[in-house]
C-alpha cells in the first residue's frame, strides 16, 4: 500500500495546477519573493517525478496575487464548483441582488426553451447556457452575501426598525 487514496492522474493534475500557478505569478523567482519557499522547491512541486506538493500556505500566498488555480483544481477533485465571491457586499443590497438573480434566471429559462425547441442543444447553445448558468450562480452568491450582511446589520442594531 502506498498511502495514497486518489488515482495518479489526480495527483498529476495537482502538479499541473502548481506549475500553472507559478507561471501565472511570474515564475519561481517571484514566487520565492512572496512565499516562505526557496525558488528550487517550485520545480519539485510541479514535477511529476517528485512526490512533494506545494504547502497550502504557499498556495494561499501565490493565489492572493493571481486567483485560485490550485484551489480550483482541488475543488474539481472534490466534485465541487468554485464560485467567486461577489464584489460590493454590504447591507441594503438584498433587493438589487434578488432582482439580478431573478432577471438572469428568467432569461436563462427563455434561452433554454429556445435551445430545446428542436429537441437538442448545440455546442454554441451549450456554451451560452453554461455562461448564463454560471452568472446565475454568481448572482445567487451575491444574494446570499447580501442576506448575510443584512442580518449582521440587524443584529448590531443598525438595521431598519420593525
Amino acid at each position: 500500500m502506498n498511502g495514497r487514496q486518489l488515482p495518479q492522474a489526480d495527483y498529476l493534475a495537482l502538479k499541473g495546477a502548481s506549475r500553472e500557478l507559478v507561471t501565472k505569478v511570474g515564475g519561481s523567482v517571484h514566487a520565492q519573493s512572496v512565499t516562505r519557499v526557496r525558488q528550487q522547491a517550485f520545480s519539485e512541486y510541479g514535477s511529476p517525478d517528485e512526490m512533494r506538493f506545494m504547502p497550502v500556505d504557499v498556495v494561499a500566498d501565490l493565489e492572493a496575487e493571481v486567483g485560485p488555480v490550485v484551489t480550483r483544481a482541488l475543488a474539481t477533485l472534490s466534485n465541487c464548483l468554485l464560485v467567486p465571491m461577489p464584489q460590493g457586499r454590504g447591507p441594503g443590497r438584498v433587493l438589487e441582488a434578488s432582482g439580478a438573480a431573478a432577471e438572469d434566471t428568467g432569461k436563462l429559462m427563455i434561452e433554454l426553451g429556445q435551445a430545446l425547441r428542436d429537441g437538442k442543444i448545440t455546442e454554441r447553445e451549450r456554451d451560452a447556457l453554461l455562461r448564463n448558468i454560471h452568472q446565475i450562480m454568481i448572482d445567487l452568491s451575491a444574494l446570499a452575501e447580501a442576506v448575510k450582511a443584512e442580518a449582521i446589520t440587524e443584529r448590531s442594531g443598525e438595521g431598519k426598525d420593525d
